[in-house]
């Protein structure tokens, strides 16, 4: 199979997960939720434009963000690192520092990647891009936030050399349940919201 048609084939793949395992993995259940779109007016990119943080904490509190919304974009922002060197460096060990114990987000995006891997492709690139983070539900050790996210601009690598750009994704919300591990942050749970 030629580069092209394994990048194909794996766009295919990741377009049919894609609902389901997100980049983030996209999926999950939190019982009965505040609402589905419960995200402030703030969080529609169609109403305000879309916010995209960069690493610079300042940029992110002039977009308007509060302090604690910055706190949280950063622990998202370094979940999405983590996740991305696992994806470029194809080991689907490194995800279990993304994802908490019993997350069923884990066992999907680890069986992607190996996919990936089989076909012989390594993504790189694969980072989330947050434009909102609203903070529903807060205690020690664990929060549930209301983000609007996007994958950011990826691309699969074959191993003769080839690379190929992956699809484009629109901004989502999400319903993100965050655990504390060992004093790092991971993914429990992700929902549409």
């Amino acid at each position: 199979m030629t580069l092209r048609a394994s990048v194909v084939a794996a766009c295919c793949v990741l377009a049919v997960f894609a609902p389901t395992v997100l980049a983030w993995v996209r999926g999950g259940d939190f019982g009965t939720p505040t609402g589905p779109h419960a995200l402030s007016e703030r969080a529609a990119p169609a109403q305000a434009g879309p916010r995209v943080p960069t690493r610079d904490q300042a940029a992110w509190v002039g977009a308007g963000l509060t302090s604690h919304d910055v706190r949280w974009l950063q622990v998202l922002d370094e979940i999405s690192a983590r996740r991305e060197r696992a994806w470029r460096r194809g080991d689907p060990s490194l995800l279990r520092d993304v994802y908490a114990p019993g997350s069923p987000e884990l066992a999907a995006d680890q069986a992607m990647l190996r996919a990936y891997r089989g076909r012989g492709l390594r993504v790189s690139g694969l980072r989330m891009r947050f434009f909102v983070v609203e903070v529903e539900l807060q205690r020690p050790g664990s929060a549930v936030l209301l983000v609007v996210d996007s994958l950011g601009r990826s691309v699969a690598h074959g191993r003769a050399g080839g690379a190929s750009g992956l699809p484009a994704d629109l901004p989502t919300r999400h319903r993100v349940e965050l655990r504390e591990v060992g004093g790092q942050w991971r993914i429990a749970r992700i929902a549409l919201a």
